[in-house]
């Protein structure tokens, strides 16, 4: 069953959820705090510690995610009204993680990251938002990473030396004539002469193919973005009727 998480916009007034961080955990009865969902543009993620957790959590010494909310439909725009600085801190536990999920992902400044956590702080509606994550979609744990690799290492094996050999088949190709040219000048160089010219054709009717088919993979890619393109700017300049 799928389990839908409140809106931490739709939350951000209702500080009778927000209670203090502190005095939730310290209360060994006190009931867990409350769990929401939410978007952020993303910043910058800093090393520094957060100073609104207490030392003994796990989030002292985690990174941070600093970034502005962003609304995810008419509703929470309408909430948000301009304002959403928000931190995310995360678990120190989390630090090697979030380091792969950022090469892995390809998350940068101004990307948009989903998120669940909970608020770490009673606040008002005019103050930086604090919270605790929880949870961040695509943000494995590293033995999580590991299987993926392992689930597509036959992909990339097969994959990337294809990649490779066709960006390297013109230098390849220079390189091998070169080396054929030379056995001609100097006999002596490789008695086995007839081997080297086995590989040679084999590189260039496989290497060919192989770049071929690279060649046209880029330019079928490159036509789609010039349609794509080309459609959206037509779109823009069609008159109002």
């Amino acid at each position: 069953m799928t389990v839908v998480y409140p809106s931490l916009v739709f939350a951000l007034d209702q500080t009778s959820t927000a209670s203090s961080y502190d005095g939730e955990y310290r209360d060994p009865m006190a009931e867990p705090p409350a769990e929401y969902s939410f978007t952020i543009k993303l910043d910058r993620i800093e090393r520094a510690p957060p100073t609104f957790t207490d030392t003994t959590d796990g989030y002292t010494g985690g990174k941070i995610l600093h970034g502005t909310l962003v609304g995810q439909n008419v509703f929470e725009q309408d909430k948000l009204r301009g304002r959403g600085p928000v931190s995310v801190a995360c678990p120190k536990q989390w630090n090697l993680r979030l380091l792969i999920w950022r090469r892995w992902c390809g998350v940068e400044s101004g990307s948009e990251v989903q998120c669940r956590g909970t608020l770490a702080q009673a606040r008002t509606s005019h103050q930086h938002i604090h919270t605790l994550a929880t949870k961040i979609p695509d943000c494995y744990p590293v033995l999580g990473y590991v299987g993926l690799l392992i689930l597509l290492s036959p992909i990339i094996c097969i994959l990337w030396p294809i990649m490779l050999l066709a960006k390297i088949f013109y230098l390849g190709l220079i390189v091998l004539l070169i080396a054929r040219l030379s056995f001609f000048i100097w006999p002596n160089l490789m008695p086995n002469v007839e081997q080297f010219d086995i590989f040679l054709v084999i590189f260039v009717v496989l290497g060919g193919f192989l770049k071929f088919y690279w060649w046209a993979v880029n330019l079928g890619s490159a036509d789609d973005n010039s349609e794509d393109s080309d459609a959206t700017g037509s779109q823009q300049q069609r008159p109002i009727v």
